[in-house]
């Protein structure tokens, strides 16, 4: 199976600019553990764009400057599966796109929009879909999975994520508490010099 270990861009990469990280940094560097992390920073940190850096890297007909991406991987072919919001479609071409490598696949799934979520049958389907996807996946990327989820359906995405992360490494963009601060997760915070965690749990605490 594929781990995802590691993601180092620097100054020269074509999305430099969107990455919120400290004053005068000239390579920002990304760790990544097996199970579920948790991607946070505030509101255009650059969170999606490395979501969508990766994607870039790995299945894009060139390789884009100014990135490493150290990750470990059997000889088996692997299916990585991408799970973004259609608010946040990419600008990678589907058609175009290309494995860097024979043994690696990939797909991505768009969630359904907001009109369509607004029923808790079609929620509760598209859920269930995902965790099935994910079963043939060795890695597993979220977009923002929590919009438009009630507290309901909130409570069986947490528990779709952790039967997930039983078989798959779970990279997880978010801005959701109740994703943030799931047990056991290794949480990626954008800009260290900027804290996320540290809002969300003020927040939380002024809710108790």
């Amino acid at each position: 199976m594929i781990i995802l270990n590691a993601i180092a861009f620097d100054s020269s990469h074509i999305h430099w600019d969107r990455f919120s990280k400290p004053t005068e940094t000239k390579q920002i560097e990304f760790e990544f553990k097996p199970g579920v992390n948790v991607v946070i920073g505030h509101n255009g940190a650059g969170k999606s764009t490395l979501l969508k850096s990766v994607r870039e890297y790995l299945f894009g007909k060139s390789k884009p400057n100014g990135i490493r991406i150290s990750s470990t991987k059997s000889d088996d072919k692997e299916m990585v599966y991408f799970f973004m919001s259609e608010d946040n479609i990419p600008s990678l071409n589907l058609n175009q796109i290309t494995p860097f490598d024979q043994n690696f696949m990939h797909k991505t799934v768009y969630w359904m929009d907001r009109k369509e979520m607004s029923s808790g049958m079609n929620t509760n389907a598209m859920l269930k879909e995902a965790e099935k996807l994910s079963k043939e996946a060795s890695l597993v990327f979220f977009d923002e999975p929590e919009q438009a989820l009630d507290a309901k359906a909130m409570i069986q995405l947490q528990k779709m994520i952790k039967k997930i992360a039983k078989h798959s490494q779970v990279v997880l963009v978010t801005h959701h508490p109740a994703l943030i601060l799931m047990k056991g997760v290794n949480i990626i915070e954008i800009n260290k010099e900027q804290p996320y965690l540290d809002d969300v749990k003020t927040l939380v605490s002024g809710l108790m």
